[in-house]
């Protein structure tokens, strides 16, 4: 207890403070599922982006159901992305973190 008698709030534990964002992933068979992921620091070369708006597109539904083999389950569809870049890792020179 603090003085006074007013009892010391608890530091928050790793998973109270993990931000999470939510993934819809093609799993095996072409099944969808929604799920929560946490959200990982931007690794060399690479950017975070809170993405507001993702279309679907035909290469996505063909991924899905096999016709192309550029990716195996479990994959996230929807490569026509846009949001805003909320985190740039080491070695980005071309954007910074912004709205864009």
């Amino acid at each position: 207890m603090a003085e006074g008698g007013e009892e010391q709030p608890k530091p928050a534990t790793q998973e109270e403070t993990q931000e999470t964002y939510k993934v819809v992933q093609v799993i095996r068979g072409g099944k969808v599922q929604m799920q929560e992921a946490p959200v990982k620091a931007p690794g060399d070369g690479e950017v975070q982006v809170k993405v507001e708006a993702c279309g679907v597109t035909a290469a996505d539904w063909q991924l899905r159901h096999g016709q192309l083999k550029l990716a195996t389950p479990p994959f996230v569809p929807g490569f026509q992305c846009s949001g805003t870049v909320e985190a740039v890792g080491d070695n980005v020179e071309a954007i910074q973190a912004c709205y864009y």
